[in-house]
C-alpha cells in the first residue's frame, strides 16, 4: 500500500472478513457464550446447535440456517451487546489515510467523522457494521484509488472498482466527493491548505455528514447480502432500486445533520417545494440516480416512506432483500405495498400536498 497507514494492521483484519461461515461460527460462539454446548467452532450448523439456537430464537428471529445466519449474528447481539464480540470482523470498520496526513488536523477530523457517524446509526436504529467494512480518505485522487485497489486485491486477489473508466474524484475549495464500494467508501477533497483546527471546526458537520451518507450505504450492501449475491433470481441488481438506495442515505444524512446543529429538517412541504416542476417518474430511477434533481426526488420518496412506516423500514428493506427473489418481494414485505404501485402513486403524492400528508399519516 503505497504511502499509507491504517487505524489497524491489514494483516490482522484481512482473514476476518464476514462471510457465511464466518456468521455461522459468530452463532456457534454466542450460543457457547450463553451457555449452550454447540462443539466446535467449524463454521457447520450441527444438531446440538440447531437445538440450542430454539431456546433462544423468540419471536423476531427466523428458523437458524447457513441462510439466516447473518441476521441471527445480528439479531443476538441486539439481546445482549456482549456477544458482539464474536461477530466475523475482530475489527469491523477501519479508517484509512495517508501517511502525509497522519498527525494532522485532517486525520483527526476523519476519525471523528467515522466516529459520530457510528455512533449515530448505533444510537438511532441500533446498527453497526459487521464486516471490515474500510473508510479511505485523502486529498489526493491518485492516492486513494491506490488504497482502494490494493485493499482489495489483498482482500480478494483483484480489484475491479472501474477507476479506468471511471476516476476517483475530488472535491474543489474545501468541498468533499466519495463514493461507496461493497466492502469500502473513498472520501477525497482537494488540498486545500494547512489543515489546522480552525480548517477542522469549518469542515466537520460537513464531513461528517459524508460520513453518514456512505455509512448508511455500507449498511445497506452489508444487510441485502450484495457481497455474496451481487445479482437476484429476479436478474435486478441486488443493491436497489437506486432512488431507494440514494434516498435513504440523503435522508439520514440529514436527520443527523439536524441531530446535531440548530438547523431543522426540512418539512415535507419543503421537500416537496424543492421537487416542483421535476416531472421524472419514480420508476425512471430505479437503476441510475445521477444528478442533482434525481436525488431530491429520491429523498422525497424516501421521505413519504418513512413518515409512513417509520425510519427503521429504511433498512428493514434491505435486510429483507437479503431473502427476497426481487426488489418487489421485498418491497412488499416491508412496506406492505408493490414496488409499481408506490411509484405510480408517487406520482399523485408529488403533485398534491394534502394526499402526501394522508399517505405519511398511513390514512
Amino acid at each position: 500500500m503505497r504511502g499509507w497507514l491504517a487505524a489497524v494492521t491489514l494483516a490482522a483484519i484481512l482473514p476476518h472478513q464476514a462471510s457465511a461461515q464466518g456468521y455461522v461460527d459468530c452463532i456457534q460462539a454466542q450460543l457457547n457464550a450463553l451457555g449452550h454446548d454447540v462443539g466446535q467452532i467449524d463454521g457447520q450448523l450441527s444438531a446440538e446447535g440447531l437445538v440450542a439456537s430454539q431456546s433462544v430464537q423468540g419471536d423476531d428471529l427466523p428458523p437458524l440456517t447457513q441462510r439466516t445466519a447473518f441476521e441471527w449474528c445480528r439479531g443476538l447481539s441486539e439481546k445482549d451487546v456482549s456477544l458482539r464480540a464474536y461477530w466475523p470482523a475482530l475489527d469491523p470498520e477501519i479508517v484509512i489515510v495517508p501517511k502525509a496526513l497522519i498527525g494532522t488536523a485532517a486525520e483527526d477530523l476523519s476519525r471523528r467523522a467515522h466516529a459520530d457517524a457510528r455512533s449515530f446509526f448505533l444510537g438511532q436504529y441500533g446498527l453497526e457494521l459487521v464486516g471490515g467494512f474500510a473508510f479511505i480518505v485523502g486529498d489526493q485522487a491518485a492516492t486513494v484509488q491506490d488504497a482502494a485497489i490494493d485493499l482489495r486485491t489483498k482482500r480478494k486477489g483483484s480489484a475491479r472498482l472501474g477507476f479506468e473508466k471511471n476516476p476517483m474524484p475530488c472535491g474543489t475549495d474545501g468541498g468533499l466527493r466519495a463514493i461507496a464500494f461493497r466492502d469500502m467508501a473513498l472520501f477525497c477533497w482537494g488540498a486545500d491548505g494547512e489543515y489546522d483546527a480552525a480548517w477542522a471546526d469549518e469542515h466537520r458537520y460537513f464531513y461528517t455528514r459524508s460520513f453518514v451518507h456512505e455509512y448508511a450505504h455500507g449498511l445497506q450492501n452489508e444487510l441485502s447480502g450484495v457481497d455474496a449475491r451481487p445479482i437476484l433470481p429476479s436478474g435486478e441488481r441486488t443493491l436497489g432500486p437506486k432512488w431507494l438506495v440514494e434516498g435513504a442515505a440523503e435522508t439520514v444524512e440529514e436527520e443527523y445533520y439536524a441531530a446535531v446543529t440548530r438547523f431543522s429538517e426540512r418539512s415535507l412541504g419543503r421537500q416537496r417545494k424543492i421537487i416542483l416542476g421535476n416531472d421524472i417518474p419514480l420508476s425512471a430511477l430505479r437503476d441510475k440516480v445521477a444528478i442533482g434533481s434525481d436525488y431530491d426526488v429520491s429523498q422525497f420518496a424516501v421521505f413519504l416512506l418513512g413518515e409512513r412506516f417509520g425510519r427503521a423500514a429504511l433498512f428493514e428493506y434491505f435486510s429483507n432483500l437479503r431473502y427476497a427473489d426481487s426488489w418487489d418481494e421485498a418491497f412488499r414485505a416491508t412496506f406492505d405495498m408493490s414496488l409499481d404501485a408506490f411509484e405510480e402513486e408517487y406520482q399523485t403524492l408529488r403533485s398534491n400536498l394534502v394526499p402526501a400528508y394522508r399517505f405519511g399519516k398511513g390514512e
